[in-house]
């Protein structure tokens, strides 16, 4: 029986970031505390010592590096701009903030330099929605820089988005419908999910939340996730005979259509997956 060896450096763990480099932070209650790329190593261990200290303090007299991105980017977490936002929209933005972070959060956000910003970026040319995702975070960041007096510019408006590939979207024949229906007949989750789409026009954010609540009087009412912050155009549309009898086979489930094969929070990550492969 083997033992179970005890963890030299608890809460420390190890990941690749994206230019394949392993790196090494410390998380804990909240707190993701990076330790550099050299692991055991004296550098690593005093920012082990402090990241253990911070955790322990109470939280208002945590340590945070002055003016560092770290710093600006909790104030961004806390502000009412971010708070507005969707929730998808916060965890796709907290994502490729925490990213950023990762390598540049304790570089000072009050002295970064137009040229240090565009070279940042410039890093990230080939994955271009990322790099522009970025830019608008840092334009937030900075924004807010400005309004704590540690700056008085903003560098990223400087700064010119990069050009985004649109790949145009081929719409199904009826032919390719028949074929795929073939393969995904009725009563599957790939075919429900196609016949909600095909005949709402749902986005996948949307279709994923679509249930017996939205059918009123043979018609289908839902608001856009994409505007529903703004109090956006209410959706409301005929439902289709087809759609309406595929709708009352299905199993009953506590709130969503397609939760009636899988009644889990996961679902709608999980569907993302299966739409990316619903053609193949």
């Amino acid at each position: 029986m083997s033992r179970k060896v005890k963890k030299q450096f608890p809460g420390a763990s190890s990941y690749l970031d994206r230019h394949g480099k392993r790196r090494w932070r410390y998380r804990k209650k909240g707190l993701s505390i990076e330790l550099g790329t050299n692991y055991a190593s004296k550098e690593f261990l005093r920012r082990y010592e402090d990241a253990v200290s911070d955790v322990e303090r109470p939280k208002s007299e945590r340590r945070v590096l002055k003016h560092s991105f770290y710093s600006l980017s909790e104030k961004y977490y806390q502000s009412s701009a971010y708070e507005k936002l969707a929730a998808s929209t916060r965890k796709k933005y907290r994502r490729t903030l925490e990213s950023f972070l990762a390598e540049y959060g304790e570089k000072s956000a009050a002295t970064i330099k137009l040229r240090h910003v565009r070279k940042i970026l410039n890093d990230l040319h080939n994955t271009p929605s990322i790099a522009n995702q970025l830019l608008l975070l840092l334009q937030c960041l900075f924004e807010l820089a400005m309004d704590y007096e540690w700056r008085n510019d903003n560098p990223a408006d400087k700064t010119k988005p990069f050009a985004e590939k649109k790949e145009n979207i081929h719409t199904w024949s009826e032919a390719e419908i028949a074929r795929f229906e073939a393969r995904h007949p009725a009563g599957t989750l790939a075919n429900t999910a196609m016949n909600l789409m095909l005949y709402t026009g749902a986005a996948r954010v949307d279709v994923v939340k679509l249930g017996p609540q939205n059918v009123v009087e043979g018609r289908l009412r839902y608001r856009r996730q994409k505007t529903e912050n703004s109090n956006g155009v209410l959706i409301d549309i005929p439902l289709h005979p087809h759609l309406e009898t595929l709708l009352k086979s299905l199993p009953k489930c506590k709130k969503y259509f397609l939760r009636a094969f899988q009644c889990k929070a996961t679902f709608a990550r999980r569907f993302g997956e299966l739409h990316a492969h619903l053609v193949r």
